[in-house]
């Protein structure tokens, strides 16, 4: 597994970090979406990119992976903020 991407959307937690560090270890370039308030800032340490931004920022996200090439991503950790209805 030479070079492979993945993206990952990072909650919070420490279960992103974890896997980013097992995923490098592998051969794996991991590219990585935060939340602010959620991710931990420590990530950036173990992926390619980190980039910070707010919850459903769907087309930031998108243009982000195909950016890195990302193909293939995975959802990892918790999101604690609660939805705010005006």
């Amino acid at each position: 597994m030479m070079n492979k991407r993945i993206g990952l959307i990072a909650g919070s937690g420490s279960f992103p970090i974890i896997f980013s560090k097992k995923a490098s270890k592998k051969g794996l370039q991991v590219f990585a979406v935060g939340y602010h308030n959620e991710t931990d800032p420590v990530l950036a340490n173990y992926v390619e990119e980190l980039e910070i931004m707010h919850i459903g920022q769907i087309k930031r996200l998108i243009r982000f992976f195909k950016k890195n090439s990302i193909n293939e991503a995975i959802m990892i950790g918790g999101y604690k903020e609660t939805w705010r209805y005006s």
